[in-house]
């Protein structure tokens, strides 16, 4: 099942030239995308994904190593159980903790030190239906807590879809570039 998916997400790499989309100067990485969980958990069995979708996983993140280049995997839902498979495969970020399927601080605290963590950023509500000033508080209370010592890439915890107001989006734009600066000082 996932070894069509992860085959045809790999050929995207590659250009019908045979170009690796990595050997350009403006890509700095990957984002793979190949959702493996719900946020109640695992779409199959770890046993499945250790099988048929981590070894050709891998061979995707050593393909982009190669080159130099950061790999992030995403993938929505609750993939705890199989988040030490996702780092021992070499992936340098997670993507996009759900607050509703992951605590990110847990993470943070947990596995923080080895791999990136990005997102996070609510799209249930904060970033669709909350106002400017809430999406502000929550990426400032996001930063001050998972911004120090490194590992943290901010966003919206899945993408940024068009129904996110231009304001929400703005704000949380915004309110990085004012609270993410390093050395981050928030208290």
């Amino acid at each position: 099942m996932f070894q069509g998916l992860v085959v045809l997400a790999a050929d995207d790499l590659t250009g019908d030239d045979g170009t690796i989309a990595t050997e350009f100067d403006c890509v700095g990485g990957i984002r793979f995308a190949d959702d493996l969980a719900y946020a109640q958990g695992l779409m199959v069995s770890p046993a499945h994904l250790r099988e048929h979708f981590f070894p050709w996983l891998k061979a995707c993140v050593d393909l982009v190593h190669r080159k130099g280049k950061v790999f992030i995997f995403h993938s929505d839902g609750d993939v705890r159980l199989v988040l030490e498979d996702i780092i021992a495969c070499g992936v340098d970020g997670l993507h996009p903790i759900e607050p509703k399927a992951m605590d990110i601080v847990e993470l943070k605290r947990t596995v923080g030190h080895r791999i990136a963590l990005c997102g996070n950023i609510d799209l249930g509500y904060t970033l669709t239906r909350g106002t400017p000033e809430e999406v502000a508080a929550e990426v400032r209370e996001r930063i001050r807590v998972l911004a120090p010592g490194g590992g943290y890439v901010l966003g919206s915890s899945n993408s940024v879809p068009e129904y996110v107001p231009l304001e929400n989006f703005n704000a949380m734009r915004e309110a990085c570039l004012t609270y993410g600066r390093y050395p981050i000082t928030l208290a």
